[in-house]
């Protein structure tokens, strides 16, 4: 199970458009569909000031963000409570990096059969950096980017 981030949601928007990859695109929607790949509903509101055809495609596929519930929330404070500086950035508007990582730690709980992978273009940093994948590390997650997450669903083109 993947929870993706805004910032993979770009790169394969722009450097994967469906006109040429219309197969890795149909394999994202069937995992949608079938809820293995979700996104908190932070990251819908994050593109909505960009792109218009990656806005157009996430209304296309609502399925796709999961509602803010009680256990992410819960999960949300520990994060705060851990990286009180990831909200401490220069970004203006939505932000969802710790929503993500709380949606993560959610899935992973509630199916322990299936690993929850949160796939994002940040990369790991030093010690107590609030990087997604540092703060994934940290809540017992793994984190990979776009081409990680192609190799982990043998996706050929």
């Amino acid at each position: 199970m993947y929870v993706v981030d805004t910032s993979s949601l770009i790169r394969l928007g722009r450097d994967y458009p469906p006109d040429v990859f219309s197969s890795l695109w149909d394999l994202i929607e069937q995992l949608i569909v079938n809820g293995l790949l979700v996104a908190p509903r932070e990251v819908f509101r994050e593109p909505a000031k960009g792109d218009d055809e990656l806005l157009k495609w996430a209304k296309a596929n609502g399925k796709l963000f999961v509602e803010i519930d009680e256990k992410q929330t819960n999960i949300l404070k520990q994060i705060l409570d851990r990286f009180p500086s990831i909200n401490d950035t220069i970004k203006l508007g939505p932000h969802a990096d710790p929503w993500l990582v709380a949606l993560g730690v959610v899935c992973q709980a509630n199916d322990a059969k299936l690993e929850c992978c949160v796939v994002t273009e940040e990369r790991e940093k030093g010690p107590g950096s609030t990087s997604v994948p540092n703060v994934c590390k940290e809540f017992g997650l793994r984190a990979v980017n776009l081409l990680e997450f192609f190799r982990l669903e043998k996706v050929k083109f």
